[in-house]
């Protein structure tokens, strides 16, 4: 079978595949810092530890840091993670907090990903200054207006009908970014969890997938971790959801922190949270490779690493947008990394999501 053969057929596939996601929703505006001015020219920060060691020399001090705007733009876990999915071809509802005219039409993304994208606000967008660097990104965040986003508000602002209709169907449900959203375990109880919604399922439950991200952790409790994947491990249970987990590297070291698990390899950590927490997957993507780990099964993928990446700002959200869109062609786990891999491989290259095309291509190279 010819490339051109194979991607018709998946996207064929794709085309019947729904998925639902949220629930956060930002503005993100991207900079650059610079570093100093030679002739008139900037040049800017390229290494994060170069700015850090700046920062630490004028500690007790007061500074000044001139910063250079790259990009306005939509942004969010499940709003990028969307956009990345409906760049493949998947029909992607998308409920979180936007701006009016974002709703509308969102700036920057193509028509024919467009078309693929539904979104739904249920208040106003919360805000992202993310200083930029060629191996990551500093985000300062702030996300006050996450804490409106409640199952009521949803309901007031979408309609209790449409919501649970939306969600009901979807394939797959991504319900990202916990640590800034308080209202997020509610809303799965309410609408996923519930008695009445899994009454209410048009298909069989255990060929749906919850994915779950739960973003930077450091600011919460012990408790509250376990309490959420308490709730997740028992509607599991009684739903037959399967069930994912996505961290990067610094979330899962804070992670196994909190949940008393020693830092030892980065697989044996994966292996001991995910039977601490029982999920049934739980996924690494670091900055050299990605890894798989679900019961008896363990995949490392290497990263091709971009030196000078136009964006880094959402390539975790296009890796996890990856890994979904090979979940739904029921892809094995190794594939479904790779996936992941060349999604985000390709979007700091280029600065925008790829089609299943550009995916699949980038995957053979």
């Amino acid at each position: 079978m010819s490339s051109k053969e194979e991607w018709t057929k998946l996207k064929k596939r794709l085309n019947r595949k729904k998925v639902f996601a949220g629930f956060d929703g930002y503005i993100d505006l991207l900079y650059s810092v610079v570093q100093k001015e030679t002739g008139g020219e900037k040049q800017i920060y390229r290494h994060s530890r170069e700015f850090a060691q700046s920062l630490l020399e004028t500690s007790g001090k007061s500074s000044e840091y001139e910063i250079l705007l790259k990009s306005r733009r939509v942004g969010g876990n499940a709003p990028l993670m969307s956009i990345g999915m409906a760049a493949m071809g998947v029909s992607v509802c998308c409920a979180g907090a936007f701006e009016e005219q974002t709703v509308r039409k969102i700036k920057g993304v193509p028509g024919s990903v467009a078309k693929n994208l539904k979104l739904y606000s249920a208040g106003n967008p919360a805000v992202t200054i993310a200083l930029e660097f060629e191996d990551c990104k500093y985000m300062l965040a702030d996300c006050k207006a996450l804490q409106d986003i409640t199952y009521k508000k949803l309901e007031e602002k979408i309609g209790k009908k449409e919501l649970g209709k939306k969600i009901l169907e979807a394939d797959l449900i991504a319900a990202v970014n916990w640590a800034a959203l308080p209202g997020l375990k509610g809303i799965l109880e309410k609408y996923i969890f519930s008695k009445e919604a899994v009454e209410n399922y048009v298909e069989g439950l255990s060929s749906k997938w919850l994915f779950l991200d739960l973003s930077d952790i450091r600011k919460k409790e012990a408790d509250e971790l376990q309490a959420y994947f308490c709730t997740i491990a028992q509607a599991a249970r009684h739903t037959g959801f399967r069930t994912c987990l996505s961290l990067n590297e610094n979330e899962l070291r804070v992670l196994a922190d909190k949940l008393g698990i020693a830092e030892t390899s980065e697989e044996q950590m994966l292996q001991e949270i995910r039977a601490f927490i029982k999920i049934e997957e739980v996924i690494l993507h670091a900055m050299e490779k990605s890894v798989y780990c679900s019961d008896g099964t363990i995949e490392e993928v290497p990263k091709k690493i971009c030196r000078h990446p136009v964006i880094t700002t959402g390539a975790g959200d296009n890796f996890n947008a990856g890994v979904c869109v090979g979940k739904l062609l029921e892809f094995p786990p190794r594939v479904q990394i790779e996936m992941g891999n060349s999604a985000a491989e390709y979007y700091v290259t280029y600065g925008h999501s790829g089609n299943l095309e550009d995916i699949l291509n980038w995957k053979r190279r």
